[in-house]
């Protein structure tokens, strides 16, 4: 009898967890303010009725399968219950002026890719539980790499 009321309130308590849903990451922008900083805004929405941290963010910038740019943030994202937050990601690049003109072969694809590895909370009966997680895009390069290079083209076109 004991091992019956056990397991009915352990059976009792799992219907009550609260059912979980991946946050949704939608790509916000990519902006290139020089050749040595970058950054990558994404909307992280929680579909959930409980909040969900999100930690040990690591995420890398790829161009045709090489890393180009990294970065890591420390801080804890925290997305609200049925909310939204806007995150962003800060890059220190890795690539010079010199690596550019090799690659501008690569660079006319207009895209290059974002990788993201993190953990985020999962409520759980006796805590919370980290679930890694791991966030691939392509995103568009075109428009930052035309602002960078602009002071060179009003320099050879004579403007």
């Amino acid at each position: 009898m004991i091992r019956l009321t056990a397991v009915a309130l352990l059976a009792g308590m799992l219907a009550c967890a609260p059912k979980f849903e991946e946050p949704a990451v939608e790509f916000r922008s990519f902006s290139m303010e020089d050749m040595a900083q970058a950054e990558v805004k994404l909307s992280v929405r929680n579909p959930n009725r409980f909040p969900v941290d999100v930690r040990n963010l690591r995420y890398a910038l790829l161009l045709t399968g090489d890393t180009v740019a990294a970065g890591a943030r420390a801080e804890v994202l925290r997305v609200g219950a049925q909310d939204s937050a806007l995150a962003v990601f800060p890059f220190e690049m890795r690539i010079g002026l010199a690596d550019i003109i090799g690659r501008i072969p690569d660079i006319a694809s207009d895209t290059v890719r974002l990788e993201l590895a993190g953990q985020h909370s999962l409520p759980g009966l006796f805590g919370t539980n980290w679930r890694r997680f791991d966030y691939r895009r392509t995103i568009p390069l075109r428009p930052d790499i035309d602002k960078l290079f602009a002071p060179l083209r009003r320099l050879f076109d004579g403007d």
